[in-house]
C-alpha cells in the first residue's frame, strides 16, 4: 500500500497530494479539484 497516489492514479490521486489549499477548504470535491488542475493545466500549455 504505497503513499505514493500519484503513480497508481495520475489525475485524481496525484492531484490532491498536490494541491496545498486542499486542506484548508472544508467542503472540497473532487470535482473542484478537477476544475482547479485543468485550469493550471491549461496555463501551463499556453506558456510552453
Amino acid at each position: 500500500n504505497q503513499p505514493n497516489g500519484v503513480r497508481g492514479n495520475g489525475r485524481r490521486g496525484g492531484r490532491q497530494q498536490q494541491n496545498g489549499s486542499g486542506g484548508k477548504k472544508a467542503g472540497i470535491s473532487a470535482e473542484d479539484l478537477d476544475a482547479e488542475l485543468d485550469a493550471y493545466r491549461a496555463e501551463t500549455k499556453q506558456k510552453k
